[in-house]
């Protein structure tokens, strides 16, 4: 459970919550609107649309350590690539990585089903354990990346972002993640 907020850490709070702190950042120092640099969020949605069917599809057929593991490595990469753009529509290029990659497994429902999966009884207080981690995830990440943006600039707090990214997620994906009881023999 506590693997699933981690989880849950490393690809929403982190990448999410902070959004509104980037945008000012880099639209005051590279002169773009923030409706040019925002576009990247409509396209991770409008990529993510036809993928959402095959994230259940993937993880229950392919071993889900390794789809949540690439996963995570397609959203550090975004995040990465994100501090080294010069123009407003290559921010796009990481939203369809988002879309795609996050769609697939590490957004909105790998959490959910390996919860699921682990709790027969009680899934409802495993779920509701789980939003809390997310939420105080979530609410504790615009503060401290407003440190890091102060301190470091926009660019390399993307770098930050992408490393947060892969420290949290892959130390569920490598060392934590199960997608049933049953793939440990319990």
């Amino acid at each position: 459970l506590v693997g699933c907020g981690l989880f849950h850490m490393a690809t929403v709070a982190v990448v999410f919550s902070p959004i509104g702190l980037f945008y000012v950042a880099v639209c005051d120092d590279m002169g773009f609107a923030r409706s040019d640099i925002s576009m990247w969020q409509q396209v991770h949605f409008l990529v993510a649309i036809p993928c959402m069917p095959l994230a259940v599809k993937c993880l229950q057929r392919f071993n889900s350590r390794i789809v949540l593991t690439a996963c995570i490595l397609g959203c550090a990469l975004a995040a990465f690539l994100m501090g080294t753009y010069t123009q407003a529509w290559q921010w796009c290029i990481s939203g369809a990585l988002y879309g795609s990659l996050g769609a697939l497994g590490t957004l909105q429902l790998a959490g959910p089903i390996i919860i699921g999966n682990w709790f027969s009884k009680r899934t409802g207080v495993a779920m509701g354990v789980y939003g809390v981690i997310g939420s105080i995830a979530a609410v504790s990440m615009s503060p401290i990346f407003s440190l890091i943006i102060d301190a470091v600039g926009w660019r390399n707090a993307y770098f930050i972002q992408a490393t947060i990214i892969l420290v949290l997620g892959l130390t569920f994906t490598l060392f934590i993640c199960r997608l049933r009881p049953s793939s440990i023999g319990a």
